[in-house]
């Protein structure tokens, strides 16, 4: 298993080196969505979130009770640290979480949805799944462990 510094160097090598890569690439657009998604798992919402003590949940600050519920649901290492359940839980959670944020400030989540244009929204998944994915390799994780 793989020290917090360990995932923050390699999911900052995924974020740096896959946005050049899609610069190289002619993707400009996507570039800051993928190195946004790939930052994103790997600094805020890792699947070490379901472990109160983690480095990135206590980067959340005096805001880092938003996320007792969600480690109430996912013990540490449990499904949350499986390839398909992990970064679908944390995906499902921060949509909620941004949902809610954005009704209580008056906006329509859903036509929030829509301003996502698909090459961005696309680049910034593929980033957050990568750099999940990152981080259960270097913990050891079998990628056999799809659900749990």
């Amino acid at each position: 298993m793989a020290s917090g510094r360990v995932h923050e160097l390699w999911g900052s090598l995924l974020a740096t080196g896959g946005g050049l890569s899609l610069l190289l690439l002619g993707q400009g657009e996507a570039a800051p969505a993928f190195a946004a998604g790939a930052a994103l798992s790997t600094f805020l919402l890792s699947p070490d979130v379901d472990h109160p003590g983690s480095r990135p949940t206590r980067r959340w600050g005096p805001l880092r009770w938003i996320l007792t519920p969600y480690q109430l649901l996912f013990p540490h290492r449990s499904a949350s640290h499986a390839y398909l359940t992990g970064p679908l839980s944390r995906m499902a959670y921060a949509g909620g979480l941004a949902a809610l944020l954005l009704h209580l400030l008056g906006a329509n989540p859903l036509e929030a949805a829509k301003a996502l244009r698909a090459p961005q929204g696309l680049a910034f998944l593929a980033g957050w799944l990568l750099g999940d994915w990152l981080h259960l390799l270097l913990d050891g994780v079998s990628p056999r462990r799809l659900l749990r």
